[in-house]
């Protein structure tokens, strides 16, 4: 199944409003899977596992960052969250006006808006 297909499929089960929890713990596992083939970086490479550190602070590793997909409610309700405030969004706007959201703390996945990008 082609990823883009894959992707529309786990975000749709991750949107459904009931909490299943062997649905919602298998969506996020495949989620987490899915995003690791498709960016074919090596996440045993301990590079990934250490600290970033810039001039605004300190970041964890791009391996913990992804993990936090594995929280799979947590993932769930962000990723509802955002979804309902761009349909509430959309309600407020005239037709086809583009909704601009502020989206901090992607982790190496974007695991919020890249879904989303299968439903809008």
């Amino acid at each position: 199944m082609p990823y883009k297909k894959t992707l529309h499929d786990i975000t749709c089960r991750l949107l459904e409003s009931e909490d299943d929890d062997g649905s919602v713990h298998q969506a996020a596992d495949q989620l987490f899977r899915l995003f690791q083939s498709v960016s074919k970086q090596d996440w045993k490479d301990s590079r990934h596992r250490d600290e970033l550190t810039s001039k605004g602070g300190k970041a964890i590793g791009s391996v913990w960052a992804a993990m936090c997909i594995k929280d799979s409610y947590r993932t769930k309700k962000f990723l509802r969250g955002l979804y309902l405030a761009i349909l509430r969004m959309q309600q407020k706007r005239p037709r086809n006006e583009a909704v601009h959201i502020l989206y901090a703390g992607t982790g190496p996945f974007a695991t919020l808006a890249i879904p989303l990008t299968t439903v809008f």
